[in-house]
C-alpha cells in the first residue's frame, strides 16, 4: 500500500508540473501494476483462508457467492 501510495503521490506532483504525457502515464501503469499485485495476494490469501473454511463447514455456495460478487459487483455479468 506504501508503494501505491507513493506512486499516487508522484503522479499528483508530475501533473502539477505539467510533465509529458507518457511520462504519467508509465507512472499510472506502475500504480495499476501494484494494485493488481495487492488485489492477486489478497484473494490467494482468501482463497486459502475463508474459502476453503466455508467448504469445510458446508457453506461453499455461499462462498462462492460472496467472492463472485466481490471479483463482478453486485450484477455481474
Amino acid at each position: 500500500m506504501a508503494k501505491i501510495e507513493g506512486h499516487t503521490r508522484a503522479v499528483m506532483e508530475m501533473i502539477r508540473e505539467d510533465r509529458d504525457c507518457p511520462e504519467v502515464l508509465h507512472q499510472i501503469r506502475s500504480i495499476i501494476g501494484a494494485w493488481q499485485h495487492l488485489s492477486a495476494h489478497i484473494l490467494d490469501e482468501h482463497l486459502k483462508t475463508c474459502v476453503r473454511e466455508a467448504v469445510a463447514s458446508g457453506r461453499a455456495d455461499e462462498a462462492v457467492e460472496n467472492l463472485r460478487q466481490a471479483l463482478l459487483g453486485r450484477a455481474g455479468f
